[in-house]
């Protein structure tokens, strides 16, 4: 077993072991990895091996996304549709249960007679609000943190984009507001922020992503310059506990690991180990 190990990557023996663990308890999701390695048991556990090197390497990367998109529609939607109207006072909002909120711009409002969110998403923001504990602390941020990335995505769509995303890119998102020129608009914004939900959504739910290698170094960088310039603030706050640094030509470069650095290193041991 371990001469054949060698062959392909040099594991220690105590993570051989908790993989071949792995694949005898959770046969089923293991399958997907033996297949793909054409029956080989070692190859298989490399590759699972990789696939969790390489999920670890995005995360910091997909969290910076999902951190800036929230608040920047949230800071900015407060602005929009919560600051003080010459004439009138500042609008009070209400939960369902009676309780003020403090702000709260998807409550009670609407825009042209309607509703501002779409029924499916007002049930989503209605959901997080029933599962934060009512205990006398302010229930605004973590409804907030409680929504997914996937409500805060959807909200990027063009049925929003008179009520939510033009107001948000004349306020925290004036960056890609000023790249039009470029091709970053609405649209582009729309595409990757949402190809950013459905990468975390495979990493977060322990599926394979090794497959798209090629493309996750792309994504990696991607995430980090939309991030960026949806909301620098936030994304240097991520990047900086994340132990990254910022270099005027590379932009964010992560002194650990990058996803290129776990693609290069599994290739490069891969091909010695033939």
């Amino acid at each position: 077993m371990a001469q054949e190990q060698r062959k392909f990557l040099a594991f220690d023996e105590a993570a051989t072991y908790f993989y071949e663990k792995f694949a005898e308890s959770a046969p089923q999701r293991f399958d997907k990895y033996l297949q793909a390695a054409g029956g080989n048991h070692v190859e298989a556990i490399a590759r699972y091996r990789y696939n969790l090197e390489l999920s670890a390497s995005l995360l910091p990367a997909l969290h910076a996304a999902e951190l800036t998109l929230r608040n920047s529609i949230h800071q900015a939607m407060c602005l929009h549709y919560l600051s003080p109207k010459p004439g009138k006072a500042k609008p009070t909002l209400y939960f369902p249960d009676g309780t003020l909120a403090e702000p709260d711009w998807w409550l009670s409002h609407e825009v042209h007679g309607k509703p501002l969110l779409v029924e499916r998403d007002w049930e989503k923001v209605v959901d997080a609000y029933n599962k934060v504990p009512k205990n006398g602390q302010p229930i605004t941020p973590r409804v907030v943190a409680e929504l997914t990335f996937g409500f805060w995505v959807e909200l990027l769509n063009p049925n929003y984009d008179q009520t939510i995303v033009i107001p948000m890119l004349g306020t925290t998102m004036r960056k890609v507001q000023a790249h039009n020129k470029s091709n970053r608009n609405r649209g582009w914004l729309r595409l990757w922020f949402g190809r950013f939900r459905d990468l975390r959504n495979r990493v977060s739910h322990h599926e394979p992503i090794y497959h798209l290698d090629q493309e996750l170094e792309e994504r990696w960088q991607m995430a980090w310059l939309v991030a960026g310039e949806t909301n620098n603030f936030f994304t240097n706050v991520v990047a900086r506990s994340c132990n990254f640094i910022q270099t005027k030509k590379a932009g964010w470069t992560k002194q650990q690991a990058s996803v290129q650095t776990v693609i290069e290193e599994f290739y490069r041991d891969h091909k010695a180990n033939q």
